[in-house]
């Protein structure tokens, strides 16, 4: 087992990009070169913001904001872009989100289009037009498009109308406001609630400190509350989040402070989020393993899922000793239904590729047993991706197919695509992996085939034929196009890493 497993890429790019860094952009802008909004918030609007985990820089976001002539209604169009730069095991990633938004001055939204660009994958795009009680959606993944269509909810706000809603009418202390937006990264609509508390003095970026009215901003398709600190006049100067165990904070900068690189050292996300425990000899070869679990806070029953494989005794709130038990992917002999979605193509598990059919037809017609067919298709996979790479955050299994490099995201998706091809249901679990050469655990993902009646987990980053003990799981996901997007799965992993606490007590 090395490094290259490690999976905690995809979880940055959920909270810098799903989470808010532009809650920063609520209000007027701050520096000397913009033009302040009217009262009505819609002139001309140029703003910078500088992100940060802990105290290494990690990227930026850059906001303008231009009102369009238009004999019938008021249209404004917003630009969001987001820049991130970190390492995973000392390889360099990067990461680009793009955000255009056409909406009214009453925040009905017209339409948008977001993409997410990290190279060496291929860019990813949606784009949505609202007509009526209607979205049409059009997704571009892997250079293939598609369409569908779903209700729309004209009291659905565009993502950007809440930031003039303050500039036009600033949140007094101890108020709430509550409302609907739609969340373009993972095409689902959120309930944002801010909750105003008082007046306090808060430190910004040069130093200074600033009488600033702190908020919370809580939106129902996010694990964790932002922090905000506003001017009486509803300019938001800094956001702040937990993230790995630190914090995730944005700045209201200018344009030069926004854009200077990155100095000394920048985030290791793979080696600030390991998990040490005492060596585990042979850990992937293991028949059981016991742990106990220490999560501060965490309610421990919800963190950690129960599985045929994987049980958890809760010794407190925030206390469990949970028992994982190797699956032998031959063993299985019960047969019973699973739903059909675990079978079915999607825009991330490509099962008409051609090249991801390719891979699936290396698998002999003359092996028909499930189990069988899925361990030589775990083994093609970690023989096909020969660049073992932390560059992709998480990429298609087309993109995959193609490439033949990526990390074990990269692994799973495409795991989990050819078994589909073969018929063979499959879905994508994320939790943690113990790394041999590390002594302790890190964020992963792997994939789970039905087999015998009951899900197997397979690790392709692996390919070994199964796994044996050392994989702890959290969360799974069909990956279906109508489920919260993939990256979300990642979610979990925010509520353990840089807090979790893992002894092991007992392995065979």
């Amino acid at each position: 087992m090395t490094k290259r497993s490690l999976a905690v890429g995809a979880v940055l790019v959920v909270f810098c990009v799903s989470l808010g860094v532009g809650i920063w952009l609520l209000a007027s802008p701050a520096n000397d070169n913009t033009t302040s909004p009217t009262q009505t918030g819609t002139e001309a609007a140029d703003r910078w913001g500088v992100i940060y985990v802990g105290r290494q820089r990690v990227g930026y976001v850059h906001e303008t904001t231009t009102p369009l002539p238009d004999e019938d209604q008021n249209l404004l169009r917003t630009t969001q872009e987001t820049h991130l730069n970190f390492q995973r095991f000392g390889q360099p990633t990067v990461i680009q989100t793009h955000l255009k938004t056409l909406e009214t001055t009453a925040g009905d939204l017209v339409s948008f289009s977001f993409e997410t660009r990290n190279p060496p994958a291929t860019v990813t795009r949606v784009s949505g037009l609202v007509e009526g009680a209607k979205l049409h959606l059009t997704t571009e993944t892997a250079g293939k498009t598609e369409s569908n269509t779903i209700p729309w909810n004209r009291e659905t706000k565009s993502p950007s109308w809440f930031e003039r809603n303050f500039e036009a009418d600033p949140l007094a202390e101890q108020e709430i406001r509550t409302f609907r937006v739609y969340v373009p990264e993972l095409n689902q609509v959120a309930t944002v609630e801010i909750a105003a508390d008082d007046m306090e003095t808060e430190r910004m970026l040069d130093g200074q400190r600033k009488r600033l009215l702190k908020a919370t901003v809580e939106r129902s398709t996010d694990p964790f509350p932002i922090d905000v600190w506003l001017t009486e006049s509803g300019e938001a100067l800094k956001t702040s989040l937990p993230i790995f165990g630190k914090e995730l904070t944005t700045y209201r900068v200018s344009q030069e402070e926004a854009l200077r690189k990155i100095a000394g050292e920048e985030l290791d996300l793979s080696m600030d989020t390991m998990v040490s425990v005492k060596p585990i000899p042979n850990a992937h070869r293991t028949r059981k393993i016991v742990y106990r679990i220490f999560v501060p806070g965490a309610d421990i029953k919800s963190t950690i899922p129960s599985e045929p494989y994987q049980t958890v005794d809760r010794s407190d709130e925030s206390t469990a000793e949970v028992v994982v038990t190797a699956v032998d992917p031959q063993g299985t002999g019960k047969t019973s239904e699973v739903d059909s979605v675990y079978l079915q193509a999607t825009r991330f598990l490509q099962t008409g590729d051609p090249n991801v059919q390719a891979l699936s037809a290396q698998v002999p017609e003359t092996i028909t047993e499930p189990a069988e067919v899925a361990i030589r298709l775990e083994k093609i996979v970690h023989e096909t991706l020969t660049n073992k790479n932390f560059s992709t955050a998480l990429a298609s299994a087309a993109e995959v197919a193609a490439s033949r490099e990526g990390d074990c995201t990269e692994h799973a998706v495409l795991l989990a695509a050819l078994l589909r091809v073969k018929k063979i249901p499959s879905r994508i679990a994320v939790g943690l992996v113990y790394v041999d050469s590390l002594n302790g655990f890190g964020g992963h993902m792997w994939t789970e085939a039905f087999l015998g009646g009951q899900w197997v987990p397979l690790d392709a980053t692996l390919g070994q034929g199964g796994i044996g003990a050392a994989h702890i799981k959290l969360a799974e996901s069909s990956f279906a196009d109508d489920a919260p997007a993939p990256v979300t799965t990642f979610l979990p992993l925010m509520n353990i890493l840089g807090q979790i606490e893992i002894e092991v007590l007992e392995v065979e």
